[in-house]
């Protein structure tokens, strides 16, 4: 697994390399609210760690977003960027999702 933060920018829907596309963009015309979809490599859509359905999710700019793949993977930490003319720059990176212990202990 690679912890390197890889970069995309554009408009419309960005290739997030083999983990599949994302496509972040305004909530409608004068509406100051941005929202994301995001596609799976293997189809379907992602979840965002602390929702509970795939689909399109509002954001704030600069703060970090986890992906959720299912229990295939992978998982992806994102973070979006306002650019000029209306893009949108996507920092993204493979996310280990911590080990819990699920195990009750008794005590």
């Amino acid at each position: 697994m690679s912890t390197e933060w890889h970069r995309v920018e554009g408009i419309g829907w960005l290739t997030l390399g083999d983990y599949g596309r994302i496509n972040p963009r305004e909530w409608g015309s004068g509406i100051d609210r941005h929202v994301f979809t995001a596609e799976h490599p293997r189809g379907g859509l992602y979840l965002v760690e602390g929702e509970s359905t795939p689909g399109t999710f509002t954001f704030e700019f600069d703060e970090r977003y986890v992906l959720l793949g299912g229990p295939e993977g992978p998982n992806l930490e994102i973070e979006i960027s306002a650019l000029e003319r209306g893009q949108y720059g996507v920092r993204y990176r493979e996310y280990e999702t911590p080990a819990r212990n699920t195990a009750w202990s008794g005590e």
